[in-house]
């Protein structure tokens, strides 16, 4: 009891200590204003650069990686990211965008300057957003909407909720489905846009189906050597240096493997026109290839045609009975047509045509926890 007596004092003390320590550093915060972050990066794809409040030098934009607001946001060319905000909004940048993120009001409404480039803001509730261009602002109340600033013009489109769209010139309030144009020195004017999802398909995901490998490109030639090494930064996760490695080639390539690998290349980053024209071009050097029709079967599925990417699978697979990646563009079709057990039969051909194709073996695994056997998931 003694010893527990002689302690009670040297606890009190050091209680006495933390709480005027927490105290102390309370008055200190209370005399520096916080300040809330106001987007969190969430997906990164290319080369992607911030620059923080009043410093001068871009770095690199990770993952995970928060920035304030005064901060700076850059995409190049290929290149895209998305962003949370504080009102759990997602905002989608496309390449070759600068925004700066201004700050955020006290109903949770986030500001931004466009400076260049587009967007996409897509929240599962209506979120307020205000974006500054230097044609029109806009005030969003919604869940979905579109803009993009080029030349001297602003354009608009609202998938839904409802925005006000406000320059020196005049306003405009649009809504669900809806779009407009803003260009310089003139009012806001309704701009009818047949599909203007059309806008927004570089913010979709196309899973890769080519698994292409340095090896597969054993010649001396001068473009065989560019590709090995893009994919091997492909492979190491350096999507910038993967393009790059692929500048300078002429474009009078007769082998149709160039153009369906940059193709694949090119859907990884959203970039869906750029993959097409490549597509066509291995198309127009063999009209059997089995890998332009499988990317094609991928385009078809991400973008909700079903029918015709279950068609085109189907014929990279007749074309190539031996093809791996044309199974595993059938398995993403049969899954689009909800047909899981066909998928996973056309997966458990993939891998044992090919038990060294990394994509097949993750695809399958994908198939397996869809089931629910996940030690079998596991395993793949």
């Amino acid at each position: 009891m003694k010893q527990i007596r002689a302690r009670i004092p040297i606890l009190t003390l050091l209680i006495f200590i933390n709480i005027s320590a927490g105290l102390l550093s309370h008055s200190v915060r209370a005399e520096e204003p916080y300040e809330e972050w106001i987007c969190k990066v969430v997906s990164v794809q290319g080369s992607v650069h911030a620059k923080k409040k009043g410093e001068t030098q871009w770095m690199p934009v990770r993952l995970n990686d928060t920035y304030y607001p005064g901060d700076v946001i850059r995409t190049q060319e290929r290149s895209r990211t998305a962003v949370v905000l504080p009102n759990e909004a997602t905002l989608r940048i496309d390449q070759k965008t600068t925004i700066i993120f201004s700050g955020l009001e006290k109903d949770e409404t986030c500001l931004l300057d466009l400076l260049t480039g587009a967007a996409d803001f897509f929240s599962r509730f209506p979120r307020g957003l205000k974006v500054i261009t230097p044609f029109v602002n806009a005030a969003v109340e919604g869940t979905e909407f579109f803009i993009r600033v080029e030349g001297d013009q602003t354009l608009l489109s609202i998938f839904e909720g409802r925005v006000g769209a406000t320059n020196e010139a005049g306003s405009l309030v649009l809504s669900r489905g809806e779009s407009a144009v803003a260009q310089a020195g003139q009012a806001p004017v309704p701009r009818v846009v047949v599909n203007p999802r059309d806008a927004v398909q570089w913010t979709l995901y196309y899973p890769p189906v080519l698994d292409y490998r340095p090896a597969d490109f054993d010649s001396e030639a001068g473009w065989q050597s560019n590709v090995r090494r893009s994919i091997e930064f492909y492979r190491a996760g350096d999507l910038t240096r993967a393009f790059s490695s692929l500048e300078g080639v002429h474009e009078d390539i007769q082998d149709p493997r160039f153009f369906t690998y940059r193709a694949g290349l090119l859907l990884t980053v959203g970039c869906v026109d750029e993959a097409g024209v490549d597509i066509e071009r291995a198309l127009d050097l063999d009209p059997s290839d089995s890998q332009a029709f499988a990317l094609q079967s991928i385009i078809a599925v991400v973008q909700n045609k079903r029918d015709r990417a279950l068609d085109l699978a189907r014929k990279a697979v007749e074309l190539a009975p031996k093809s791996s990646a044309a199974r595993v563009a059938l398995s993403y079709a049969q899954q689009a047509n909800f047909d899981l057990r066909c998928a996973l039969a056309s997966l458990e051909e993939a891998v044992e045509l090919e038990p060294e194709n990394a994509l097949a073996w993750s695809r399958l695994s994908e198939l397996w926890l869809s089931f629910g056997y996940l030690d079998k998931a596991v395993d793949a």
